[in-house]
């Protein structure tokens, strides 16, 4: 089941212009960039919401073939599950497609991607933190 909308992914050029246009006109913290391989994020607080503002460290990583194909925007929407095995097996069964391996986790977290063609053109992330 689908707790809560956990964040969205914004791909960027350059994460210096966002952190001046957030800090200036959104009055927002925006935190110092991490990242290792091909792109580089700041989390960003935004009211009740979370945004990840992504910059491409290798142009034909992610972030960079999106930049090339899309510009910037909106990358995915990641919604936060109760049961992420459960809910990748249901909406597989729907027809949608698995983006790579499937269920990937860190400690603390599991993922799992949803490719836009098969979810209306937007790339969907689920999350499950509490495992």
């Amino acid at each position: 089941m689908i707790l809560r909308l956990d964040h969205i992914g914004i791909a960027v050029n350059s994460l210096d212009q966002v952190k001046e246009i957030a800090e200036s006109a959104f009055k927002v913290d925006f935190p110092r960039p991490e990242g290792e391989g091909d792109f580089k994020a700041s989390w960003v607080k935004m009211g009740d919401t979370l945004v990840e503002f992504m910059e491409p460290i290798a142009e034909d990583g992610v972030i960079g073939k999106f930049l090339k194909s899309r510009g910037e925007g909106v990358h995915h929407h990641c919604f936060e599950v109760d049961d992420i095995e459960a809910e990748v097996e249901a909406y597989l069964a729907q027809g949608l497609k698995v983006v790579g391996p499937g269920v990937v986790g860190w400690p603390g977290w599991r993922v799992a991607f949803f490719h836009p063609k098969s979810t209306f053109g937007t790339l969907i992330e689920l999350v499950q933190t509490r495992i």
